[in-house]
């Protein structure tokens, strides 16, 4: 039984997918300073769209509210990468500050997202695979459930678990986070209060929908671009490229890669070139994925889904005759 990667570890595989390191952009950079600077803005005027109607509120929660905290957590996994910036502390201080927007300990989404790169559809993936391997078919479909209705939140209580008890996380820096965040909350709810006097609680209300809505999403987003396979038994190159590039063409995958801001349009190209900004890829550093790509739409969510449901621990090897049968198409 091999023993799971430290974060060094996983870090250090990440990057080496991709030893070149293009110019940071400031177009890039100032997208960022927006974005933070933006997101109290969208939260603290959702209340006063609550009040005016509540189907108002949650209009603005599945579009501003979707969209702004897409693009947040994007930044949040950019900056994992040390993209952004020159110097590791500039990145690690806007990383740490998105964290507390996002409720997500960094620790637990740095260690997890270390071991995706690493150990990409494996169970070892504790991105996608929280609690490692499931002990039943059943086990995983309770998980399922919840993360289709809880979304990141369902996914931080079942990582927490697993990664907390790992030697590399620091408990000290975890309860810094929850202080953190507490009083980013603190101070969210009272400029709330100052604002709406008695129905300040709407302001907590839009944070933890908007939150909900954009956990859901991201969920649904790892099994596109994963299908929810493992492949234990093949080499990393080749579950590299059992990872999935969603769709540019038809309605609903524009909508959604407008709504998510996730371009999982290159979504396999990143775990090959880990340290190219995920967005406008071309223009910063022309590269293609070493081999042809596989490709979904959202319209095969569902199939995915269901096919997960039937058989939540199926693993595919290297002469599996369903690899094939995945839902996938072709741009």
């Amino acid at each position: 039984m091999t023993s799971p990667p430290t974060r060094s570890e996983g870090k250090t595989a990440a990057r080496q997918q991709a030893p070149y390191r293009p110019a940071r952009s400031r177009q890039l950079q100032a997208l960022l300073l927006i974005y933070v600077l933006i997101w109290p803005v969208v939260l603290l005027a959702a209340p006063a769209i609550w009040l005016y109607s509540p189907w108002a509120g949650l209009l603005y929660a599945l579009t501003v509210g979707l969209h702004v905290n897409a693009q947040i957590g994007f930044f949040y996994h950019e900056l994992w990468h040390n993209i952004y910036f020159k110097t590791p502390r500039r990145n690690r201080f806007f990383y740490w500050l998105l964290s507390l927007y996002q409720c997500s300990d960094p620790q637990i989404y740095g260690i997890a997202h270390a071991t995706h790169h690493k150990d990409i559809h494996t169970y070892n993936d504790l991105e996608f695979w929280p609690s490692k391997k499931p002990a039943t078919a059943t086990g995983a479909r309770v998980a399922l459930v919840f993360e289709m209705i809880f979304g990141v939140i369902a996914w931080n209580i079942h990582a927490g678990r697993t990664i907390r008890r790992r030697p590399d996380y620091s408990w000290p820096a975890g309860f810094g986070f929850i202080f953190g965040w507490v009083a980013l909350h603190a101070l969210l709810m009272g400029t709330a209060y100052l604002l709406y006097g008695s129905a300040w609680y709407y302001a907590s209300i839009a944070y933890w929908t908007h939150l909900l809505l954009f956990g859901i999403a991201l969920r649904m987003l790892q099994f596109l671009e994963h299908l929810g396979i493992t492949a234990p038994e093949l080499d990393y190159q080749t579950r590299t490229k059992l990872t999935r590039n969603t769709r540019r063409r038809g309605v609903l995958n524009l909508l959604w890669h407008k709504l998510t801001i996730n371009e999982t349009a290159e979504h396999t190209l990143h775990h090959e070139r880990a340290s190219i900004p995920y967005r406008r890829y071309s223009p910063l550093a022309p590269h293609e994925p070493s081999a042809p790509v596989r490709t979904v739409s959202v319209t095969e969510l569902p199939a995915i889904i269901r096919a997960y449901w039937k058989d939540p621990l199926r693993e595919i090897g290297p002469d599996s005759p369903d690899l094939d049968e995945i839902p996938s198409t072709t741009d």
